[in-house]
């Protein structure tokens, strides 16, 4: 009888563990509120488009830059990036665009002095109400030897 009596202590004990194993994983997971990776919310504003012909000049040592802006929202401006590289000593290094100037909306242009012996990758981006930005323009290479 005594035998009889382990078994079943045995088997009851196991059968309350499986149980919990079981059970207690479907208790915590079951709540209020969507389950789920955590979704990125979406801004209700479009994004600003880029300026479009961007153009340049070079006049002796000055570089112009000229672009158009059609845009149906209101718009603070335009932001000017700059990447400058030694051109003897900078083949095939990364451009790394610092933000030079700002240009306030309704000016489509911008000048900038240009230094002997250097190359410049420019690009500008819109910058709107809010912190809206655009994305980045075409990016204008000029050398300047």
């Amino acid at each position: 009888m005594k035998i009889f009596r382990d078994i079943y202590d045995r088997l009851n004990s196991t059968f309350i563990l499986l149980l919990l194993v079981l059970i207690l994983p479907g208790i915590f997971t079951i709540g209020c509120g969507k389950k789920g990776p955590p979704e990125m919310i979406e801004r209700s504003q479009e994004k600003l488009k880029p300026v479009e012909n961007l153009e340049y000049q070079v006049n002796g040592n000055i570089v112009q830059l000229t672009w158009k802006s059609n845009y149906t929202k209101p718009v603070e401006g335009f932001e000017i990036y700059i990447a400058k590289q030694n051109i003897e000593k900078c083949q095939g290094c990364p451009q790394v665009f610092v933000k030079t100037d700002f240009v306030k909306s309704g000016v489509n242009e911008y000048k900038k002095e240009l230094v002997k012996g250097h190359r410049y990758f420019i690009k500008i981006i819109t910058s709107g109400i809010d912190d809206i930005k655009s994305s980045d323009s075409e990016t204008i290479k000029v050398e300047f030897p």
